[in-house]
């Protein structure tokens, strides 16, 4: 019997042979070039959005550099010093889009985090990447004038979700969402679907 799920060695295998690494490392660099041709002011709705993502990037940065002032795995000290990286190309597409798009951000907050090793530390990295997953997602739904904005915040997004799926890995947990039973025929999908909560 064959199973369409696979392991986590086959997805990270996988992911190795692809050059996953290589592609992620350039979207967010394909966006900083983007970025500059997003101007204009935007509507308050976006500003106000666009504030949020600086605020939830200065969240992940505290998060990665207090990875650096605890006690925890190469695995997990590796994996947090290239989240660092990211975040902080992250914070720069932004602070691109905070000077030319004329938003004024909120002041960087000072964050105080609990963890002290590998499985507290995850377990935060697990919560704030989730977290900055739904907000990236959210605020890319809802931009009133998306043209020029969500082209260059969707890349972050997306290695925002890579950066999710790795923690998991990390915590030693599926990446891959699997549902709860298998749906496979129309009549069991359509009427789920076509409801009013669907």
């Amino acid at each position: 019997m064959t199973s369409d799920r696979l392991t986590r060695a086959e997805l990270l295998g996988a992911a190795t042979a692809w050059g996953l690494g290589a592609a992620l490392l350039a979207a967010p660099q394909q966006a900083v070039a983007a970025a500059p041709q997003a101007r204009g002011d935007l509507t308050p709705n976006d500003r106000e959005a666009v504030k949020f993502l600086i605020d939830l990037e200065f969240v992940q940065l505290a998060v990665y550099r207090h990875a650096a002032t605890i006690s925890v795995s190469a695995p997990v000290a590796a994996f947090a010093r290239e989240a660092l990286a990211r975040e902080k190309v992250h914070r720069d597409i932004l602070a691109t889009i905070q000077r030319e798009r004329n938003v004024v951000a909120n002041k960087p907050y000072k964050y105080a985090f609990g963890a002290s090793d590998d499985a507290t530390f995850l377990a935060l990295a697990s919560r704030v990447e989730e977290a900055v997953v739904q907000g990236y997602n959210g605020v890319i739904a809802l931009l009133e004038q998306p043209v020029g904005l969500s082209d260059v915040i969707a890349p972050i997004a997306a290695d925002e979700a890579t950066h999710a799926g790795a923690v998991l890995v990390l915590q030693g947990k599926d990446p891959v969402v699997s549902p709860f039973e298998k749906l496979g025929r129309r009549a069991v999908i359509a009427p789920i679907v076509s409801s009013p909560e669907g």
